[in-house]
């Protein structure tokens, strides 16, 4: 397919606020990239909206990024440099986000889903932005941003749960052998006990948070509620602890086991 037409940017595509610089800004931060821009679709041409990026960004990069798009995409081009996907808020394309590496292969498949699982949310911004989505009465921009970064998170946490196992394990494998090392009498053995405590507080945390984001066919089993509860409020507890927001549950005695997948409830009371 040919190259697609773009369009003059408009006005204010330099400028760092706005709905298109906002989105344009979380596109960035998912992908790591050095420059992502956000275009609107006008028949079969591209006009950009907004550009942001390392160094100074231009009307021209903006022009010459997405003259290199073949179609809206999901694609990606230039040796996994350039990635873009269409946003689609209902049966037709709106708009278009663009992630730009300098580094030949610095996209990926993975890559590719996120920017995706973003566009979702991108499409009711950009029909807040262009003020014809039926979504503006329902949620405020500031929301719906919220709601990306959510996202964002979703993806971080599992990152972070798999590659926090290894150093784990290093910490467990050095601790082991420094309690081998000492006497049972040493006053060390103390702090020992703290860390083996603390690391599996962690090894229990990551295992959880892969199981939070990881998609998973629905297991139902006889659970107790409380511990359910408890295990919502664990996720949710550094974010509370840092907006000062003091947690308590009040719990019925002798509640009796519920039928339910306990890792699905979990994901919902923290979605509350």
């Amino acid at each position: 397919m040919k190259n697609l037409k773009v369009i003059e940017p408009n006005e204010g595509v330099l400028e760092s606020s706005g709905p298109y610089h906002e989105i344009a800004v979380q596109v960035r931060e998912i992908l790591g990239c050095e420059y992502a821009l956000v275009a609107t679709l006008e028949n079969d041409s591209i006009r950009v909206q907004a550009i942001v990026g390392e160094g100074t960004a231009s009307s021209d990069l903006a022009v010459n990024l997405t003259s290199r798009l073949r179609d809206w995409g999901p694609i990606v081009v230039d040796d996994s440099s350039l990635v873009a996907v269409p946003v689609f808020p209902s049966q037709t394309a709106i708009g278009v986000l663009v992630s730009y590496s300098s580094k030949d292969g610095n996209f990926t498949g993975d890559d590719l889903q996120r920017l995706m699982s973003f566009s979702q949310v991108a499409g009711h911004l950009l029909e807040n932005a262009r003020g014809t989505g039926t979504t503006r009465t329902q949620f405020s921009t500031e929301e719906l941003m919220h709601f990306s970064r959510l996202i964002t998170i979703g993806e971080l946490s599992s990152c972070f749960a798999h590659e926090v196992t290894n150093p784990l394990m290093l910490i467990r494998g050095h601790l082991q052998f420094l309690e081998d090392s000492v006497t049972e009498d040493h006053p060390l053995r103390m702090n020992f006990e703290v860390i083996d405590r603390a690391s599996k507080r962690i090894e229990e945390m990551a295992k959880r948070m892969l199981d939070f984001s990881r998609k998973r066919v629905p297991r139902t089993e006889k659970t107790d509620f409380a511990e359910v509860i408890s295990d919502a409020i664990r996720f949710v507890q550094p974010y509370s602890r840092t907006q000062y927001i003091d947690v308590r549950v009040h719990l019925e005695p002798d509640l009796p086991l519920v039928s339910l997948d306990r890792c699905q409830m979990v994901q919902a009371l923290v979605n509350l």
